[in-house]
């Protein structure tokens, strides 16, 4: 805006609307900052069910917080490409005060001002409609000026400009929405992969540690059992029923146990502060587990699993968005190497009289309409690098094909492996519940040898270990089953709702 005005003939809607205009647009652009907090240091004394660690990692974690704040400024690049195609509204004023050729003559004093109002359409429409004035304020006739000095001239304007060719239509016009809408879809469904990724990794550290708590527990009924022997086996040395050497075997046993349980109670809070840092909590939280391996074994998937992971892997549809936004790129500038032809037709209505009233009186009635119709046409006088720019797009299209059916491949080659990993793991489990049942049935038959004197202390200390390794292969196997599973969810992108987590839009 031009404005050296130091004095006004009348008030001037024009410029009541500017000001208005300016302290509304003030008040608005203040940026308002939706800063989330980071979560305080959280201390957890009681055991989680899985459902629950999995809902408080969604809420907590720090790196999904930051994925979350990615996901919801990419889905705001839809709101800043719409820019270009809001209506803007655009007024002027200026005060003219020029001397005249006869410096006899007073000062010529003119206020001009006007507002246009301008639209792009998002296929490639540009309309624009204005209003001026310019208002007398001092002056005498000027014949040498083209128009009268003495008068006052206003008007009202409309045009229109339609390209038929370059910048028409969606793809030569709204690209730019087209990629931030894509952009914002993309990032949501790697946010769903960040998600996904992350609860399997609280899945996995989840069952760790209840892997970690059955054996910890295990070692300590072990220990006890073996301490008991010790002792019984002391007793009996003391009254003489038992040679000495007999404590050697015991007592063996009793350090070994007390070594297994220390290794085990390092595993268990190595699980548990791995557990907390995904859960971003207080590093020295007693948590502990609810679910325990030994509950329902999860079903074995169907082989419709592969389908569903296809139609489902967020990673698939990112690249499938990705190839959808190298066609939206490509379109466009196969469009940007057309030639530029466009159609502009205008309107105009002019006012022009010496009585302000009269003049705009004039402009009303439409008693000095001008109207205008044509073609611009523009031919660049190369089309070499229009056609360079085409085949760039056309190169990063196919390259992104490519991508997306390697990515493809993958995700159907893990399916298969996880769904074949799993039946595998399946049979692995009915063999180790079997092989569990005989060590305890083999423990229960050397005691009662044991007692008839028909088997030493030794054979009944390596038959308890043997029960001790039978049971946790039992574990492991399960805790790999309920991995696996969770892999595989994550894999297909339904992971967070079978723990009831929701992605807003």
């Amino acid at each position: 805006m031009t404005c050296t005005m130091t004095k006004l003939a009348r008030p001037s809607l024009f410029l009541l609307l500017f000001s208005v205009g300016w302290t509304g647009w003030s008040a608005n652009a203040r940026p308002k900052h939706a800063h989330s907090a980071p979560p305080s240091s959280l201390t957890l004394n009681q055991a989680l069910s899985l459902r629950e660690a999995m809902q408080l990692a969604a809420k907590r974690n720090l790196g999904l917080m930051q994925d979350a704040l990615e996901r919801r400024r990419k889905a705001l690049n839809y709101e800043s490409a719409l820019a270009t195609f809001l209506p803007r509204l655009t007024m002027d004023t200026t005060y003219d005060n020029s001397a005249p050729y006869d410096t006899t003559l007073p000062r010529d004093q003119r206020l001009q001002y006007g507002a246009t109002l301008s639209w792009t359409a998002p296929v490639g429409t540009k309309v624009a409609l204005g209003a001026s004035v310019d208002q007398r304020l001092r002056g005498e006739t000027q014949q040498s000026q083209a128009i009268n000095t003495s008068n006052h001239s206003s008007n009202i304007s409309l045009s229109v400009t339609q390209p038929l060719l370059k910048g028409a239509g969606r793809r030569g016009a709204a690209s730019a929405l087209a990629e931030a809408k894509l952009d914002g879809e993309i990032q949501r469904q790697l946010f769903r992969e960040q998600l996904n990724t992350l609860l399997e990794q609280v899945e996995r550290a989840y069952w760790t540690l209840a892997f970690s708590q059955s054996e910890v527990a295990a070692k300590e009924r072990a220990q006890d059992r073996a301490k008991k022997q010790f002792e019984d086996t002391q007793e009996n040395i003391r009254r003489g029923i038992i040679a000495k050497i007999e404590i050697y075997v015991v007592e063996e046993n009793l350090v070994f146990f007390q070594q297994e349980l220390v290794k085990a109670q390092q595993n268990q809070e190595l699980a548990r502060r791995a557990l907390t840092q995904l859960l971003q909590v207080n590093a020295n939280s007693p948590l502990a587990t609810k679910d325990t391996l030994s509950g329902l074994d999860p079903k074995l998937p169907d082989k419709e699993m592969i389908k569903r992971g296809l139609q489902g892997s967020p990673s698939l549809a990112a690249e499938q968005l990705r190839l959808s936004k190298e066609h939206v790129i490509l379109r466009f500038e196969e469009n940007q190497a057309l030639p530029s032809l466009d159609l502009v037709g205008s309107l105009k209505l002019n006012g022009l009289d010496s009585e302000y009233a009269e003049h705009l009186s004039q402009l009303v009635r439409a008693k000095r309409p001008e109207a205008s119709v044509g073609l611009l046409l523009s031919l660049p006088l190369s089309f070499r690098a229009a056609r360079a720019k085409v085949s760039q797009a056309e190169l990063a299209a196919e390259k992104q094909l490519l991508k997306l059916k390697e990515r493809e491949v993958e995700v159907r080659h893990e399916v298969a492996r996880l769904l074949k990993q799993m039946g595998y793991e399946a049979r692995r489990l009915v063999l180790a519940k079997r092989r569990m049942a005989l060590s305890r049935l083999k423990l229960n038959a050397e005691v009662k040898k044991y007692k008839n004197g028909t088997s030493t202390l030794d054979s009944i200390v390596r038959f308890q270990r043997d029960l001790d390794q039978a049971a946790l292969g039992v574990w492991r196997v399960q805790r790999e089953q309920r991995t696996s599973r969770s892999r595989l969810l994550a894999l297909s992108g339904a992971l967070h709702s079978a723990h009831g987590i929701k992605i807003e839009r």
